[in-house]
């Protein structure tokens, strides 16, 4: 309770059982029952005994209109409740009394058929849609469940048989409600039917019938049909499933929940099993058996569904015994058949094979058959019997198709329906002859399953090249190309002067460590290494750049060709190329790996370099940009890449040796230079010390930065001396390798002649 009522108890200095409750004069609400209150009263003193929920129903349909908001809803049913019930006290009405009984053992069972289709379960994925017959002994509650498909007299005797014989005994009496397979309901006093007495007198029990209407009279066998399908339902949901593999699994897991709840009940029916009398030494036979003729349209009748027979039986009479799931064709104590049941009324099960033959010598009573649906075992032969129909016409096609129908019967539903399964499948044009000829040449039906994929053409995977930038290796002449790039270059200036200027170009991330490969190693190559170009970030002087010499999208190839002298172009015109969306650029490399140029082995082809992916491999030329002013510098490994705006002249250019990791000074015993490429050539320039590039690294074979004669050279001899064999040398062929070996003293003569001028880089021999 609330602070308030406490202090209000202890205010007045007594318990709450001592003060008299005040009664309310006032509503909280307004009384939904103010308006319609007079005509429920009416309608309680005409007939007393109606109920409150038939009460509002009538409210409903006298107050509501289809075209306004309701104005008697569902949640005025208590209130209506609580006030009928105080006009019944008030006015006396007397309410229909429940009297208990007092069970005794051995002296009733009730059954009754419970539908458990409200579970939901499945059998192989499918819905299954059964019904139980349902026994229970009243004084122990011991049941008995037993598979039903519907409330026929065959499940009623087969289900109270078995609860019998599994109980071990009789009891006195056997409850029922007016079950149409126990009850005559159409007799005046609803007397048993005469196969349901002869089932109790050959087992000596009386029979009992509850009255109509009147379920609570059954009541233990009705509450037990609740409670059994919770506990099933219980057990399904801890079982995780409602799908079972067959009906008999299905059977095994409700009689083992059935077994539990008769587990706690083992002592009372041991009482009850004293009690019960003795069975007869026989069982009764569950089947019903009814005498027929057969007709000649070969139709039987049985319990208002129709059931085909073979022709053959015409004229005969024979016993057709109904179980409980089937029937029983006998003829002079023989089966001859045995079909499925149907359940319901009006059912029809007419198998084609039995008038087949018939049909084939009496075509024009096909189309106005009673039972032509039938007369279509499965789709394609329907779908088959359209195109036939449509292609010859109404009486030849309905022949054809009688042909057809007539090789299923002889030759076998299955194949034949596979081979037109076949035929719908390749487009053929179905006729009688051409199946029955599938038939004798034995021909193998490819599956159902086998699919049949062509190889798809790969060509048309270039498609996914049409938008992109593709780099072709042409085997031309660089010189002869200079006219045609140069006017390719004029007009890819153009295009980027479109998208506006650049600021600059800088490193932003150069990773991998520094080889130390270039000694007397042998040949070896170098992979592509990555960098990163990027526009405006710290870590390299900016110059604007000036519109002179334009790139083009395409870009002469220099793969598998000798560079030889290359012309070179002025830094501050290389910058203004070069800067152009360089960010976007990248050198491929593996990691681990630093920064620098692949190499060409000596008197190969010279394979095209690129930034962005490998040598050698298709895709436009990239750009490495390494510019700046003129002056002395250190060739280190911690070189970086730099701009400027100084003006070079042009210089040659020699081919990357394949003996060093790194490129050489432009002149011996002074600082060392850069190098970059654009537009498929190499371009050098020299820079400050502080300004190296830590791109381009110098490997073990190259000069160091106070290097005048071999300061940092390893002990071991060098390639360029000729005193010294190196066998791990890759063969080496052409006019230039036959000068190598023979000329080194000549070559090295010449470099030295050469220290005090700008060194030339042409030759592919030497760095």
């Amino acid at each position: 309770m609330g602070e308030k009522t406490v202090r209000k108890y202890r205010d007045a200095d007594r318990l709450p059982s001592q003060m008299e409750p005040t009664p309310r004069a006032y509503r909280t609400r307004k009384d939904p029952l103010a308006d319609c209150w007079e005509a429920v009263e009416k309608l309680l003193q005409r007939d007393s005994q109606l109920k409150p929920f038939a009460i509002l129903q009538w409210l409903k349909q006298k107050y509501n209109k289809p075209d306004r908001e309701p104005v008697v809803t569902d949640s005025i049913r208590r209130t209506l409740e609580r006030r009928v019930g105080r006009w019944k006290l008030a006015n006396e009405v007397e309410q229909e009394v429940m009297f208990p009984q007092v069970h005794h053992p051995g002296d009733v069972m009730a059954l009754d058929f419970v539908v458990m289709n409200s579970l939901g379960v499945t059998v192989e994925g499918r819905r299954f849609d059964h019904m139980l017959f349902h026994a229970v002994f009243t004084y122990s509650n011991w049941e008995y469940v037993h598979l039903c498909h519907s409330e026929s007299f065959e499940a009623l005797s087969t289900g109270l048989q078995d609860a019998l014989h599994r109980a071990g005994g009789v009891p006195r009496r056997i409850r029922s409600d007016s079950l149409s397979a126990a009850v005559n309901n159409l007799s005046s006093d609803k007397e048993f039917a005469s196969q349901y007495r002869s089932l109790l007198s050959h087992y000596g029990v009386q029979g009992h019938r509850i009255n109509v209407r009147k379920p609570h009279e059954n009541g233990d066998v009705e509450s037990s049909h609740g409670h059994m399908k919770t506990s099933v339902d219980q057990a399904l949901r801890l079982r995780g499933s409602r799908d079972f593999t067959s009906v008999q699994e299905l059977m095994a897991f409700i009689e083992e929940v059935v077994a539990r709840r008769n587990a706690s009940r083992a002592v009372a029916f041991r009482e009850e099993c004293v009690a019960l009398g003795p069975l007869p030494s026989q069982r009764l036979s569950t089947f019903t058996v009814v005498r027929l003729t057969v007709k000649p349209d070969c139709i039987l009748r049985i319990k208002r569904n129709a059931y085909s027979v073979s022709s053959k039986y015409i004229g005969l009479k024979v016993d057709m015994r109904i179980q409980q799931d089937h029937l029983e064709l006998w003829y002079r104590n023989e089966c001859l058949e045995r079909m499925p049941r149907l359940f319901g009324n009006g059912k029809e099960a007419i198998d084609f094979r039995h008038v087949i033959d018939s049909l084939v010598r009496k075509p024009g009573a096909f189309v106005n058959y009673k039972y032509v649906n039938h007369m279509y075992p499965t789709t394609r032969f329907r779908m088959a019997y359209d195109q036939l129909v449509k292609s010859q016409g109404d009486m030849p096609g309905v022949k054809q198709y009688l042909k057809i129908l007539y090789a299923a019967k002889h030759e076998g539903l299955d194949a034949v329906d596979d081979v037109l399964r076949w035929f719908f499948s390749e487009g053929k044009t179905i006729t009688a002859s051409d199946v029955e000829a599938t038939f004798k040449s034995r021909q193998q039906i490819p599956g159902p399953t086998d699919v049949n994929v062509e190889p798809p053409s790969l060509d048309v995977f270039d498609s996914l090249l049409q938008h992109k930038e593709v780099y072709h290796e042409e085997t031309t002449d660089l010189g002869e190309q200079s006219d045609e790039v140069r006017c390719d270059l004029d007009a890819y200036d153009r295009h980027l002067q479109t998208l506006g200027p650049a600021e600059g170009t800088e490193v932003t991330d150069v990773s991998g460590g520094s080889h130390h490969g270039g000694g007397a190693g042998g040949t070896r190559a170098l992979d592509a290494h990555a960098v990163l170009i990027g526009l405006g970030q710290p870590g390299v002087p900016i110059a604007k750049p000036k519109p002179h010499c334009p790139l083009d999208e395409k870009r002469p190839s220099l793969g598998r060709q000798d560079l030889g002298a290359i012309r070179l172009v002025s830094a501050s015109a290389a910058c203004d190329t070069a800067v152009r969306n360089a960010s976007q650029w990248r050198l491929p490399r593996p990691t681990g790996q630093p920064a620098d140029f692949r190499e060409t082995g000596f008197g190969q082809d010279e394979p095209p370099m690129r930034i962005g992916r490998p040598a050698g491999a298709a895709g436009a030329i990239g750009l490495l940009l390494h510019l700046s002013d003129v002056g002395p510098g250190i060739a280190a490994s911690q070189a970086g890449l730099s701009l400027g705006t100084g003006h070079q002249e042009a210089t040659q250019v020699r081919s990357v040796d394949h003996r060093r990791s790194g490129l050489c000074p432009a002149e011996p015993g002074r600082d060392g230079g850069f190098v970059y490429v654009a537009v498929g050539t190499i371009r050098a320039g020299e820079c400050h010390v502080e300004q190296q590039s830590p791109v381009l690294e110098v490997g073990a074979d190259l000069q160091g930065p106070h290097d005048h004669g071999g300061g940092h050279r390893p002990v071991d001899p060098s390639f360029g001396d000729h005193r010294a064999e190196h066998p791990q040398l890759s063969p080496r062929s052409g006019q230039a390798e036959k000068e190598a070996h023979t000329g080194f003293e000549k070559i090295s003569t010449w470099i030295r002649g050469l220290a005090n001028s700008r060194f030339p880089l042409g030759h592919s021999n030497c760095r």
